[in-house]
């Protein structure tokens, strides 16, 4: 029977490296080409009217939609 040697851990170790690099640059260009830039450019909301949706008091829940007005 033949019996197979473990590497050497510095062989081991230059594995686990290139291994970690590999997946830091494929992580990498995932954000570039999904997540680095806004779906739609044109579409921007002003942050007044975000912060009025945050920090405004919230609605009753029995209020419609009918007594909403903008």
């Amino acid at each position: 029977m033949v019996m197979i040697r473990p590497k050497k851990p510095a062989q081991l170790s230059h594995q686990i490296v290139i291994i970690l690099l590999i997946k830091c640059c494929l992580l990498w260009l995932i954000w570039l080409q999904w997540f680095s830039h806004p779906v739609a450019l044109h579409m921007k909301v002003d942050d007044n009217r975000i912060q009025q949706q945050f920090f405004s008091p919230s609605l009753p829940p029995s209020s419609s939609p009918k007594e909403l007005k903008p």
